[in-house]
């Protein structure tokens, strides 16, 4: 779903896709608001690419608890904190002003 010029906040609807497990890319679009801290819901999720919207706000803390992610990217984004999340690696946050 990335590069699609979606707009609008992110559903929270998202976070009962509960089997979804590969990955979850919605970059390069022009999402607004914070991410709902309901994606957290799903598990088995490997990689989250949220990277290039126009997202506010923090990483929910409840993202510490996905063990299962081995990739994700939140760049030119936020302005938040950022929770301790397995495998980080500081390109994933490249761009987010007051990180």
């Amino acid at each position: 779903m990335g590069r699609n010029l979606f707009y609008g906040s992110i559903p929270r609807e998202l976070g009962s896709l509960t089997d979804l497990q590969i990955a979850l890319n919605l970059s390069f679009n022009k999402l607004t608001g914070e991410i709902p801290s309901q994606l957290s819901n799903v598990v088995m999720l490997e990689f989250l690419l949220l990277n290039s919207n126009d997202l506010s706000g923090e990483i929910p803390i409840s993202f510490a608890n996905l063990s299962s992610l081995f990739g994700y990217n939140f760049s030119y984004n936020l302005t938040g904190p950022i929770p301790l999340l397995h495998n980080m690696s500081i390109s994933s946050f490249f761009g987010n002003k007051g990180l």
